[in-house]
């Protein structure tokens, strides 16, 4: 055994090092990184469509200051709280305020929706955590 050792440690270390290092550039990889989007927009749209007014919102241009914006759904009006890189509803007729529960949103993707409105807003964004291939 000790015969095996001098012959194969430098190998042995080689692979133990670069198999280290790829499971840890793995999870680097694939841990969140909170707050390192480069811009994010939210989508308001009413049956599919965007709003004319209020429907494209750049929320990277937003201070940490919370803006409300009435927009107009289906059934009601409803309003939306803005601030820098999040949004969410801050009230709304519906009966099941499952749009307000859901709280500040800020990740691309997570869709807020409002059915008894009609109304869904969705994050869109890049993130600095994307790996392009």
């Amino acid at each position: 055994m000790t015969e095996f050792w001098k012959k194969h440690l430098a190998d042995t270390i080689t692979i133990a090092f670069f198999a280290i290092a790829g499971v840890a550039l793995a999870i680097y990889a694939a841990l969140p990184k909170n707050g390192t989007y480069d811009s994010l927009k939210a989508e308001i749209t009413l049956d599919g469509k965007r709003l004319e007014k209020n429907g494209y919102l750049d929320l990277s241009s937003y201070g940490e200051e919370e803006t409300e914006i009435e927009i107009i759904g289906k059934k009601s009006p409803m309003k939306i709280g803005v601030k820098h890189n999040a949004i969410h509803v801050l009230s709304s007729d519906c009966p099941s305020h499952y749009c307000i529960s859901q709280g500040w949103v800020t990740e691309p993707g997570v869709p807020i929706v409002c059915a008894y409105n009609h109304i869904v807003i969705t994050i869109l964004g890049t993130s600095g955590n994307d790996i392009n291939l």
